[in-house]
């Protein structure tokens, strides 16, 4: 640091010594001497190849001057020998078969490749994330590396491992032999009868090994979700109808959409690490909670409101919007999705923003399906609320699809009909299933009773409501809203 460090305020600080490997988190002890911090894992780093990442917060100098701005750094540990080349050479990935059905035949290949031959067997770092996890829904292959040592006559072969032997999501390194400039690892897709997000495999080089990095660092393979949806139910619990009434029932599809571009955003702590861009996709985190750079964070922790938008290909109506929260969760307190027909956005969710456990949350807003197709959603966010960055790994919309046209069931005297229903008082909410002893909102064929002596008493909005008839108890009362409506209907 520029400034001498208040060593007796370190308590008052934060420093975080995580594994990249599984994000966990490693106890340290800090020290400061003079203008420098020494930080001392209190565990074990290991003994493998491993990448580890160092945060630094709220460090304060002598005169008591914070350093809110965090400081990250990245270390890598590999106690496996390096081989020198004194070139300046190039090293790239890419994915030859970007996409494959989960369920299909064939292999994703991911080249890596040098631009020049060094002679000699080299190594080529990378790290892997993505959604998409080693031996649960793919396996890797590659062909085998193999070095001849010549000492006077004799000559033997040294098999080279080509991939570090775990793989587990985590970084890595291949070989590439020293008569080629090419390594291939193949990826094949486990299939399963499960339905599913598309899952992400993403491979990005790092640096540790004798070339330097330009361009074409960066691979992302995908394997598509191929098992037909499971029909998608609008709402849980009895159906229920009254005598002579008629309904139709349809079957629905459901489709996964991931946001593919930033609309816009209110801040974001860098450019890379923590950028909006980190929202776009697949989910990289989750369910791992950490403060990882690879979701969004905005500039400050607790400056500002905050906001997110994001746009969506194959745009169309939508039901329900998954948000992924993986650090200090509860500061979304507002959903929107634009409507193409006037440009302007529409709430789809409201809440009081407010500290969650720290666990990764999915952030499930369920509502009415959308009578405009959806291209773009606005998350609203109530950062001072929360403590700490508040930060979204990515965001799902599902479309609903009919199936048909739908069947219809018309109401007999041997079909359940909605007669008698006494208000509970979870919420004050007359529309909300779970309020009413036979779990469904009053028909115009319930006999409603409201007792007296509960906390919250119903708020009747809207102008749908109706019910058989209402009985109040001694002391009871409900609630209508400004222009609202309730029938009592005396239809049995």
């Amino acid at each position: 640091y520029n400034e001498h460090i208040d060593i007796t305020d370190l308590n008052n600080g934060k420093v975080e010594l995580m594994r990249l490997s599984d994000h966990s988190i490693i106890p340290v002890s800090v020290i400061g001497i003079a203008d420098k911090l020494t930080i001392n894992p209190l565990n074990s780093l290991g003994t493998v190849l491993d990448s580890f990442r160092v945060i630094v917060k709220n460090i304060s100098d002598t005169i008591h001057n914070v350093k809110s701005i965090p400081d990250t750094s990245f270390f890598r540990l590999d106690l496996t020998p390096l081989i020198t080349y004194n070139g300046s050479n190039v090293a790239t990935v890419h994915v030859v078969t970007p996409f494959m059905d989960e369920n299909g035949s064939g292999k994703m290949e991911l080249h890596f490749k040098l631009r020049e031959n060094t002679g000699k067997i080299s190594k080529v770092y990378f790290n892997v994330s993505g959604s998409a996890l080693f031996n649960t829904d793919y396996e890797i292959s590659y062909d085998t590396v193999i070095q001849k040592k010549c000492a006077n006559i004799a000559c033997n072969s040294f098999i080279y491992t080509p991939v570090y032997n775990q793989f587990m999501g985590s970084p890595g390194f291949i070989y590439i032999d020293s008569n080629k400039t090419e390594a291939i690892l193949y990826f094949d897709p486990i299939g399963d009868k499960e339905f599913e997000p598309d899952e992400t495999i993403r491979v990005n080089l790092t640096t540790g090994g004798d070339y330097k990095l330009v361009d074409s660092v960066i691979a992302i393979a995908t394997i598509k979700n191929d098992e037909l949806a499971p029909p998608f139910i609008i709402s849980d619990g009895p159906l229920s109808f009254c005598e002579g009434d008629s309904v139709t029932l349809s079957v629905l599809t459901q489709k996964y959409r991931y946001a593919t571009s930033v609309k816009g955003f209110s801040s974001q702590y860098s450019n890379d690490s923590w950028a909006a861009i980190r929202a776009l996709g697949a989910p990289d985190i989750f369910p791992i909670y950490a403060d990882d750079g690879r979701s969004w964070a905005s500039l400050q922790p607790d400056a500002n409101r905050e906001y997110l938008e994001l746009g969506f290909d194959d745009a169309s109506p939508i039901n329900y919007i998954d948000i992924y929260e993986t650090y200090k969760p509860g500061a979304v307190d507002t959903v929107y999705v634009k409507n193409p027909g006037t440009g302007m956005f529409e709430i789809v969710y409201t809440a009081t923003a407010s500290p969650k456990p720290d666990v990764a949350r999915k952030l499930r807003v369920i509502f009415p399906v959308t009578g405009f197709p959806v291209s773009e959603i606005r998350l609203a966010l109530n950062s001072p609320a929360v403590p700490d960055w508040n930060e979204i790994d990515g965001i799902i919309n599902l479309t609903l699809t009919a199936l048909g046209n739908g069947c219809l069931a018309k109401a007999t005297k041997k079909v359940f009909v909605n007669g008698v229903s006494t208000w509970l008082g979870i919420t004050n909410d007359w529309n909300a299933n779970s309020n009413w002893s036979n779990g469904v909102q009053p028909l115009a064929c319930t006999k409603v009773t409201i007792p007296n002596g509960l906390p919250l008493l119903p708020t009747i909005s809207g102008n749908d409501n109706t019910c058989f008839s209402l009985k109040l108890e001694p002391g009871a009362t409900i609630n209508v809203a400004p222009g609202a409506v309730l029938i009592i209907t005396g239809k049995n």
